[in-house]
């Protein structure tokens, strides 16, 4: 049965066409009559009733069968009647008789059955059978649906219109994913009602790519991805896997020791994608070659420090130092230009190599005290050597960059050397040095630290109090100079030994002379403004070996 709606017209109770009520009926009489002829064979009274049982059992199969027909037609007169309203009237006419037909066909049919059944025979319950087995059969594979059509090409059958449209809704929305723009799709579909057979329903995964392939501007390729994101499209799978290989095979040299891998997940799968994506092999290997982000970099304002700028951008001084190789951490000036981030590659090759090398091993050191040394001296007695190891280790390299390091296995060489050290217990003279430095003027506030400032690079720490305040030694030693010194004016330096000088500037009177010891805390000089200066204060330096140091870096702590 198929009833024709939208642009294919027809009737399905058209006058040309047989009505198949009437051949419904025509194979009722027909098994009539050989029902007729098959129950006067003979059988047993016992099988004629269980036949007749089964019989009508089978015309009451029928009539239900008939009524899920009209209310199953009913139903799609119903959803069809803003195409076919004219349909609507006829359609219920014929279903209402059809239900009467086979009320009395039922009737009937086990009337005859009864009468043909009085006499026995053996063939019956094997008719009733076989009967039974087509009906369930046919009722259980056969059925009514909607026919689906795609620019005239049939494409199966779908139980309801929504999951047609439920696919192209689906299409849609792929389409627009993959074009950047709304996409409706062009074809023409019509739904037309029909007796199908199970074989026919509408496979979705087929119509959505027939569907999908007659999208304008997107095709199916092989697709080149990375982390699930897209890169390219070729119509070659072998020239994507080629391309791959040489990749991850570029720079990684032959050795069996050596296991190479990407860190991104990189695929290649076949998959519907827009024409734009595709490329030739040496344009995506220059996107796979390239970085996904471009160097940022920072340029340091007045007032900026390192840390801050590490703590601005969520990073570590550890990293920033890392970014910007060349950089003095401490002598950062406004206007110098910071790398806060890298490029990061596209693609990244991890290597796992295991290696084979000698590792030192470091010897420990014991103390031992003498009354022979002062308490601020030391010697070293017996010297330490490191000892010597055997590793076997894997170690894992991103990009040619050490990341981790597991160790297989580690063999004893040579011991190391205990080191011996002894330490004095004698007491310090009361001059001498004690190895620490104090504050030299105390009562002074800091008014320009070491490092760079605009008229040029300070070399100590300036601490500004009234003219005429006390200035006393950091820690004891002997004074090596004590004069005027060019542009720190009246200036005192004293030697505290193992390299370490400490220089007390722009005095206003000086209070030691060269030569003389002098102890920690002891009066050396008198606050001043002497030399270039613009107010009273101390300039106090502290040198290592002739260099000078950071001197608020050694305040109260030992040297």
């Amino acid at each position: 049965m198929r009833i024709y709606i939208g642009a294919r017209g027809g009737s399905f109770f058209s006058p040309t066409r047989r009505s198949p009520f009437c051949s419904l009926r025509r194979i009722f009489v027909k098994a009539k009559v050989r029902l007729y002829r098959m129950a006067n064979v003979g059988g047993n009274t016992r099988t004629a009733q269980e036949a007749r049982s089964l019989a009508a059992s089978l015309a009451g199969t029928a009539l239900r069968a008939g009524r899920g027909v009209a209310r199953l037609g009913a139903a799609a007169v119903g959803k069809c009647q803003s195409r076919a309203a004219v349909l609507r009237e006829p359609v219920l006419d014929r279903l209402t008789k059809a239900k009467t037909l086979l009320w009395g066909l039922r009737l009937r049919v086990q009337e005859s059955v009864t009468t043909a059944f009085a006499s026995r025979s053996r063939t019956v319950p094997c008719l009733c059978l076989i009967t039974a087995t087509i009906l369930v059969f046919s009722w259980s594979y056969f059925g009514v649906g909607l026919e689906v059509t795609l620019d005239g090409q049939s494409l199966g059958f779908v139980e309801t219109k929504e999951e047609m449209e439920a696919l192209i809704d689906e299409v849609e929305a792929t389409a627009a994913e993959y074009l950047g723009t709304p996409y409706h799709l062009g074809s023409e579909v019509s739904y037309s009602f029909g007796y199908i057979h199970r074989d026919n329903m509408l496979d979705p995964n087929a119509t959505r790519d027939l569907l999908l392939a007659s999208v304008n501007g997107v095709s199916t390729q092989y697709a080149l991805l990375v982390d699930g994101e897209l890169v390219g499209a070729s119509s070659s799978r072998t020239a994507l896997d080629l391309l791959r290989q040489r990749l991850l095979k570029d720079g990684t040299g032959t050795s069996d020791d050596v296991k190479t891998e990407f860190v991104q997940d990189v695929r290649i799968e076949e998959r519907t994608v827009p024409n734009s994506a595709i490329r030739s092999i040496e344009e995506i290997e220059a996107l796979l070659s390239g970085n996904s982000q471009e160097v940022v970099t920072y340029t340091v304002q007045d007032g900026d420090t390192v840390s801050a700028i590490a703590q601005r951008f969520s990073l570590t001084t550890a990293q920033i130092e890392a970014l910007n190789p060349d950089l003095n951490v401490s002598r950062i000036h406004a206007g110098d230009t910071l790398k806060i981030s890298a490029a990061v590659p596209v693609l990244s090759i991890k290597q796992t190599r295991k290696i084979e090398y000698t590792e030192p091993i470091a010897y420990e050191t014991v103390t031992q005290k003498t009354d022979e040394l002062y308490t601020n001296q030391s010697r070293i007695v017996q010297k330490g050597v490191n000892g010597t190891a055997s590793v076997s280790a894997n170690v894992v390299y991103i990009d040619g960059q050490e990341q981790s390091r597991e160790v297989l296995s580690y063999n004893v060489v040579t011991q190391p050397t205990t080191q011996i050290k002894e330490v004095g217990t004698k007491a310090l003279p009361a001059k001498a040095p004690k190895g620490n430095f104090i504050n030299p003027f105390r009562a002074g506030r800091r008014t320009s630290l070491y490092g760079w400032r605009r008229s040029g690079f300070h070399t100590g720490l300036d601490l500004a109090g009234a003219l005429g305040s006390p200035i006393v030694a950091a820690d004891g030693g002997t004074v090596t100079l004590a004069r005027w010194n060019g542009g720190y004016g009246y200036c005192v330096i004293i030697d505290h030994g193992n390299g370490y000088q400490t220089l007390y500037g722009h005095c206003s009177k000086l209070l030691v002379s060269v030569g003389q010891k002098v102890a920690q805390g002891e009066q050396i000089a008198k606050v001043g403004s002497t030399g270039n200066s613009t107010g009273p204060h101390c300039h106090w330096e502290v040198r290592i070996n002739g260099k000078t140091v950071n001197p608020a870096s050694y305040i109260g702590k030992s040297y």
